[in-house]
C-alpha cells in the first residue's frame, strides 16, 4: 500500500512538472501551482 502511494506520489509530481512547463510564462498559475504542490506533497507525506 506504501509503494502503491509512492507511484501516485511521482505521478502527480511528473504531472505538476509538465503543467509548469506549460503554464511557466503565467506568474499568478505559477505561484498557484507551487501552493498545490506545496500542500499536495504535504498530504503524501502525512499518508506514510
Amino acid at each position: 500500500d506504501g509503494l502503491l502511494n509512492v507511484k501516485k506520489a511521482k505521478l502527480m509530481v511528473n504531472a505538476l512538472l509538465k503543467h509548469l512547463m506549460l503554464s511557466f510564462h503565467h506568474q499568478d498559475q505559477l505561484t498557484r501551482l507551487v501552493f498545490h504542490f506545496r500542500m499536495s506533497t504535504r498530504l503524501v507525506v502525512e499518508q506514510f
